[in-house]
């Protein structure tokens, strides 16, 4: 990336025992980097008219059944229970009658109202979210200090306009592009653009265009503020009142650029352009345009500053304490600044940001980092190493050094050929690029080196490693490697204290270079970190086998202490070990056996006898090695792995033992056999039990809501980088029980309907999988179906909260229609991750952990929430490293009337539910085992694109094959319920 500047803004731009409040019967980690207001909403579900609730339709109050199913209270309250048709004669609700009944039901509760005014035509308004019903007060109080900074503004009124901007160049040699719509929006239901396909200028020329622009006397005492895309909001209105074309020209290089820039007001209702502040709070489509307005006014620098800008994030050019982690990326600090609304007004949120970037400088430098060699020794690279430094390169700018001026390239690959082999023709010969370089500029001195080729529309360019430097300030794009992952983790983990001492300095910084701008629209930020009142909500107690209670302390960590497992999973008559670990000897595998055995019998889960242990070597084949080991007739597998071997990976093992063989399978790296422990080898029974189908723990009082037949479902899609050749997967998973502690998922591979590559957040075939998952909670609990549905969704940002919340509500509840006949009550709650809210006790003396973070069950609905919707921060685990990130949740939909104290509660005793570790977790249970279920899904395209790799195929496509679709789409069917974990 150039050291300008980068913008980014909005274009125009849940076995079974549902019992009264009795006693249990006996059965056998994080930090990666208004007034109170009374509603009185009935909680009776929607019936369908014309539907049979008490003759054709599944009945609800039948609660005779399995697993202890017979205990459970069978009478349903009348405010609960479903309304039934007076007609027993009635269509069914899957007939075409039902399906228009389903069609009016549908339109009454549709997220979108008409309202009809006498006074003029019909006006569609969007419904509102969930209100917050009040706010809570259970557990005991904690005084926080938020990273706010309140921000104080008089009246004012700021002018919007749109801006297009098309370089005359391409619209010589392409015509003007055209925006192209999918099929989607086609229909109004998602509205997303391709950007690359209506613009052909980058945001930083944009931002260059427009900064010369306002140069110009024309605008420049209008302060004018642009983001980035389509927006620019003055605060004065510009000399012009329809839109105006202007023509820029740029220097590049040798050569002049010429753009076209089209502004135009962007129209109110009322007819103009000009919006007062004051009253875009009133309502929250003006909130969001209020927070998209300040945002760009903040973000807003000139393009020749020093800091450059990553999304919301400011990153300095000259980095004094940047860290280097290797592979030729280095950690940069900056700091990240976003405007929030709150209760008491708007709010600038601060946070310190770290982010990898690539070294800048000499070409060959930057391959010595990534391969750990110096490639001028006069030592070909081997094909791997070219494959990987081909990978590492692909797609950075860099800076020709033999041009007099500064020309500019993006690497597209790495030649086949040195540049004493590589020829081109030059006035008519034919010579080597070595050659072409020593008459032209001057003698290469590493002639044996491959040439680095250039992205380009026409010409192919060669340019050799030496005569190449990689531009300064070019962030890594996509996600980082498990080791590389880990070493930043590790780099950046900042206790609270330290941290809020950071993020006071960046305080400073966004004040002297937003300061001015936003003075200029009256919007000053206070320097002073807002205090939060917090409430600390009381931790479960928790149950194992023969009601043994045990009580998790204040970091929300637990031992069982020689208890067993709730309920063991079935006896493992026989089972196998497979070592593809050539550093694991047999007195390695041995130890691990007698460790592993003992503490698996002291946790209550029983293995028979152990059918063999299986050494290989890389050359021995990973599919016949695990149809031999079913073939023998045992039951699971132990399988070693190391790390050094990629004739055997995860991916692979996974792939065939889930989709092709239903063989149950743990695997272990070699690294951490060589390490086992008795809590090691407990961590590893934690997982065995769950995949065996067995329960680890349960809440010994569970909420009352869970006193009910509920299904708890988790949701979440997870999106490949782009260029990955992998598109979006999306999982849902659902409570079987009432503890919950048994879950079954469905998954999805995510294709837009118009085959664009843009990743899909919409789970588009959530109806069906949710009619799925219904249909196996009906089967897992003996013939019952849910009262209340409790939808946990992950990976949602504010900005898709209306989308998502028409679309997948709608979808659910047509699909509970479908299956039981009536619309469930649905309390659909987005759980967000990925937020920049930090909290740290105002006395130490509160905090918990080496670090001080704030206690698990630390909960704020107030003060800093927003000041429409039912929302709540809950930090629910312990920090280990760094500065704890609490959840954010946001309730969209709630049919339910939950208070504020019982959706809490629920959502924090959740987090104590997760079965692969002895601690509370960030998250609900059921959130994090959609993601874990959307990984495996992902490593089954993985092992797809690295097989086609190995064949030597380049080919990049979001269309994964037949094979590897069907084990995604068919996980629901596979045999065992939780393979995932």
């Amino acid at each position: 990336m150039p050291k300008k500047g980068k913008g980014r803004g909005k274009g125009r731009v849940m076995l079974n025992h549902w019992m009264e409040n009795k006693a249990e019967p006996t059965v056998g980690r994080d930090d990666f980097p208004k007034l109170e207001t009374t509603t009185s909403r009935s909680s009776k579900p929607a019936s369908i008219p014309g539907s049979s609730s008490d003759c054709n339709s599944k009945s609800h109050s039948s609660f005779q059944g399995r697993d202890d199913f017979s205990k459970l209270e069978t009478t349903i309250s009348q405010s609960s229970k479903p309304a039934a048709s007076s007609d027993c004669n009635s269509k069914s609700p899957t007939s075409s009658q039902g399906e228009k009944n389903l069609s009016k039901e549908l339109d009454k509760v549709s997220l979108l109202e008409e309202k009809t005014s006498s006074a003029g035509p019909v006006e569609k308004t969007v419904a509102k979210f969930a209100p917050r019903p009040n706010f809570g007060k259970a557990g005991r109080p904690i005084k926080l200090i938020s990273n706010y900074f309140p921000v104080n503004f008089q009246a004012g009124t700021v002018y919007h306009y749109d801006v297009e901007i098309n370089s005359l160049d391409q619209l010589a040699k392409y015509g003007k592009p055209v925006k192209k719509m999918t099929a989607a929006e086609s229909v109004g239901k998602i509205t997303r653009i391709e950007h690359q396909l209506n613009r052909n200028v980058g945001k930083i020329i944009c931002r260059e265009v427009i900064e010369k622009l306002v140069s110009t006397e024309l605008l420049q005492s209008y302060s004018p503020v642009y983001d980035g895309v389509k927006n620019i909001f003055t605060s004065r209105p510009l000399p012009f009142k329809q839109k105006m074309s202007f023509t820029v020209e740029l220097e590049a290089g040798e050569k002049i650029r010429k753009y076209e820039v089209v502004i135009k007001p962007i129209r109110k209702e009322n007819g103009s352009n000009a919006t007062d502040l004051h009253s875009l709070l009133k309502t929250y489509e003006g909130q969001s345009e209020f927070v998209m307005a300040v945002n760009c006014i903040m973000n807003h620098r000139k393009t020749a500053s020093s800091q450059i800008q990553v999304g919301r994030s400011f990153f300095y050019l000259n980095q004094p304490n940047k860290i280097s982690l290797g592979e030729g990326l280095e950690v940069w600090f900056g700091y990240n600044q976003s405007l929030h609304l709150t209760h008491h007004g708007p709010a600038v949120v601060i946070n310190m940001a770290a982010k990898a970037f690539h070294k800048s400088g000499p070409v060959l430098d930057y391959a010595k980092d990534v391969l750990r060699r110096d490639i001028t020794c006069g030592v070909p690279m081997k094909p791997h190493e070219v494959k990987r430094l081909e990978e590492a390169l692909r797609g950075l700018k860099v800076r020709g050094m033999h041009l007099s001026y500064p020309r500019k390239y993006v690497i597209e690959g790495i030649s086949k050929l040195s540049a004493e082999d590589l020829k081109i023709q030059y006035e008519g010969n034919e010579m080597s690029i070595a050659h072409y370089y020593e008459i032209k500029y001057e003698r290469l001195l590493y002639p044996y080196l491959p040439c680095l080729f250039m992205r380009s529309s026409s010409n192919q360019t060669y340019i050799p490693f030496e005569n190449c430097s990689v531009i300064e300030g070019q962030p890594k794009l996509g996600t980082l490697n498990g080791a590389l992952a880990g070493k930043m983790i590790r780099q950046t983990a900042i206790p609270p204290n330290d941290k809020f001492n950071a993020i006071a300095h960046s305080a400073q910084i966004v004040k002297k270079e937003s300061g001015k701008n936003m003075a200029s629209y009256k919007l000053f930020m206070d320097l002073n970190f807002k205090n939060v009142e917090g409430r600390v909500i009381d931790r479960p107690s928790l149950f194992y086998q023969g009601n043994n209670i045990c009580d998790p302390d204040n970091r929300g960590v637990w031992r069982m202490d020689g208890k067993s497992f709730y309920k063991s999973s079935i006896n493992i008559e026989s089972w196998i070990l497979l070592n593809f670990s050539e550093e694991c000897k047999m007195d390695d595998l041995r130890r691990f056996i007698d460790i592993f055995l003992k503490t698996s019998k002291r946790v209550g889960l029983h293995f028979g006898r152990l059918q063999e242990i299986k050494n290989f070597n890389r050359y021995d084949k990973t599919e016949e090695a695990l149809n031999n080991a079913q073939k023998t007739n045992a039951k699971f597998a132990v399988i070693v792995l190391s790390r050094k071997d990629t004739a055997h990976n995860y991916d692979e093992i996974k792939f065939i033992a889930d989709y092709k063989l239903g063989f149950v399978t743990q695997c272990i790296e070699d690294v951490v056999l060589f390490k086992i422990n008795d809590q090691i080898a407990n961590n590893i029974c934690l997982k065995i039990n769950i995949k065996l189908g067995g329960i680890n723990h349960i809440l010994k009082n569970r909420p009352r809501v869970l006193t009910k037949p509920v299904i708890i479902l988790g949701a979440d899609a997870i999106h490949s980088p782009r260029g990955s050749g992998c598109p979006s997967i999306a999982a849902v998973v659902a409570s079987m029980d009432a503890w919950p502690s048994k879950y079954k998922v469905e998954c999805r591979v995510q294709e837009n309907p118009d085959g664009s590559k843009i990743s899909q957040e919409l789970i588009l075939d959530i109806q069906t999988m949710v009619e799925n998952l219904l249909n196996a909670f009906h089967k897992n609990t003996g013939g019952k179906y849910p009262e209340k549905i409790i939808f946990f969704r992950d990976g949602v940002s504010e900005g898709q909260f209306l989308t998502v919340r028409n679309e997948e509500v709608t979808a659910v509840q047509k699909a509970s229609h479908k299956i039981i006949g009536n619309i469930m009550p649905i309390t659909y709650i987005v759980v967000q991750k990925r937020h920049q809210t930090r909290f740290r006790p105002h006395n130490p003396k509160d905090g918990v952990g080496r670090g001080c973070n704030i206690p698990p069950g630390t909960t704020v609905d107030a003060d800093i929430t927003h000041p429409e919707l039912f929302d709540y921060f809950l930090n629910s685990h312990e920090g280990i490293q760094g500065t704890s990130k609490p959840a954010h949740y946001t309730v969209l939909h709630d049919d339910n009337n939950f208070d504020a104290d019982e959706l809490q509660m629920l959502s924090y005793h959740l987090c104590y539910t997760y079965g692969k570790c002895n601690r509370s977790v960030s998250i609900p249970a059921p959130v994090l085992y959609a993601d874990l279920a959307c990984y495996r899904a992902k490593k089954y395209a993985d092992f797809h694109l690295i097989k086609t790799k190995s064949n030597g195929s380049s080919q990049s496509s979001s269309r994964l094959p037949e094979y590897v679709r069907d084990a995604i789409n068919s996980m629901g069917q596979y045999r065992n319920n939780m393979f995932f974990l």
